[in-house]
């Protein structure tokens, strides 16, 4: 009898642990929304900064006859597809009724899905930010013979 009820708490234990990870992020959707959507905003700002910099470093370069690099390209429209998914996110989250019973209660209906949106949205940013650090911008074009 012993035997089984040790291979029981085993499984329960285990079945335990593989659940809290998703149940706290889903949790963590909910009940840090607003610190979600602060996050939001911070990292995309960030990310609207570097983008400008980089714009003006292609531009000085392009005017300089240097042919810019694609990956480069590549970082500058997922930025802007970024840009636009981000402007979508807070159109919707600022039409959203953040509230329920007269605003006695949060209306986590409406909170995990929009949470787990901008927390996705979030991490997506900061990858971009991040990749795209110390990169070749540029080239000097081959000379034509």
């Amino acid at each position: 009898m012993e035997f089984l009820i040790a291979i029981g708490t085993k499984v329960v234990s285990k079945v335990a642990e593989l659940l809290s990870t998703p149940i706290t992020t889903a949790f963590g959707y909910m009940f840090q929304y607003d610190k979600n959507i602060s996050n939001l905003k911070d990292e995309h700002e960030k990310l609207k900064v570097k983008k400008n910099g980089v714009k003006d470093r292609v531009e000085a370069d392009e005017r300089n006859g240097r042919e810019i690099a694609d990956n480069v390209k590549q970082w500058l429209s997922k930025v802007d597809e970024i840009n636009e998914e981000v402007d979508a996110i807070r159109k919707e989250e600022s039409n959203k009724t953040k509230t329920c019973l007269g605003g006695w209660c949060p209306n986590l209906k409406s909170w995990f899905p929009m949470g787990r949106k901008v927390a996705k949205k979030t991490n997506d940013i900061v990858k971009l930010n991040r990749e795209i650090k110390h990169e070749v911008m540029s080239y000097h074009p081959a000379p034509f013979h």
